[in-house]
């Protein structure tokens, strides 16, 4: 679970640190230039809690800079026709450049096609970056998608850990919470500098994924 949802006083938990990946993200954006910030989330019951934390971590490290964060969360229900339009507002009414960190993959793919539709370019006006790196959807989107790769195979030597020294303990004692950050950030086309030999750099990049593709064909 993300840091700060409930445990028990027996538990010992692993935990993503939301605050400090918040941080990074922030920071990361900004090197690459952006003033402007944006968080595409969900209102999924399951997913909601934390995407809101999440939604809370980036605000307060933009809160520090005066730098405000605008906000959508994609709504729960009723068609993608009704959920896209609204979202479309919201981008069209985005100040630009904007980078938008989206709470997950999916959710990103989803702001891709909303740009589409609000006719916002990507990643001119509008860079994307989720989280997950699932290559499945990232690298099979047009332009394909940046993300966060979170330290998953570290939160199982964390949790190894941690159990191993409660056997040794031989009592649960108090709770114990161990935390886990971004792995790496996988840049890819939402998230390119396109301006001047960035541009090149993209397109060889495009007709090196997909030439083997054509061939194929």
């Amino acid at each position: 679970p993300p840091e700060g949802a409930p445990t028990k006083d027996t538990d010992v938990s692993v935990r993503a640190d939301i605050r400090e990946i918040g941080k990074e993200i922030i920071a990361w954006m900004k090197r690459r230039g952006y003033a402007n910030f944006g968080f595409y989330g969900t209102s999924i019951p399951d997913e909601a809690p934390y995407s809101d934390m999440c939604e809370r971590y980036l605000m307060r490290a933009l809160a520090r800079n005066d730098n405000p964060l605008a906000v959508f969360r994609e709504p729960y229900g009723g068609t993608w026709t009704q959920r896209a339009k609204a979202a479309a507002r919201w981008v069209a009414n985005l100040p630009k450049p904007c980078a938008v960190l989206a709470y997950s993959d999916e959710l990103s793919k989803n702001l891709l096609d909303v740009c589409r539709i609000a006719r916002a370019n990507v990643p001119e006006q509008v860079s994307i970056l989720g989280i997950d790196d699932a290559v499945d959807i990232c690298e099979t989107c047009r332009p394909t998608l940046s993300s966060v790769r979170l330290a998953f195979e570290m939160s199982g030597y964390l949790a190894a850990q941690a159990l191993d020294r409660m056997l040794r303990r031989g009592r649960h004692g108090p709770c114990r919470s161990v935390t886990y950050g971004i792995q790496t950030i996988s840049e890819r086309q939402s998230t390119q500098d396109v301006r001047g030999a960035g541009r090149i750099v993209n397109a060889a990049m495009d007709l090196i994924r997909t030439l083997p593709l054509d061939t194929l064909s």
